[in-house]
């Protein structure tokens, strides 16, 4: 497969934005709660970061599938 033909089936994924990073876990998820609870049909996930990966990021995606 050509270079050319490897570009040309990448799909770009979703758009995410941070909303915010915390220093446990539980912070995150807990925050992450109060999001789900004001707009349910976001997709949120927590994921690690920072030195070591001592803080957790939230990110946000605001495209919706449609079927």
């Amino acid at each position: 497969m050509t270079e050319k033909a490897k570009e040309d089936n990448h799909k770009p994924g979703k758009p995410w934005t941070t909303v915010g990073v915390f220093d446990s876990y539980e912070n995150a998820q807990n925050q992450i709660m109060h999001l789900i609870a004001a707009a349910p049909t976001y997709d949120f996930k927590i994921r690690r970061s920072g030195d070591g990966g001592s803080q957790f990021t939230i990110t946000v995606s605001y495209t919706h599938l449609t079927l």
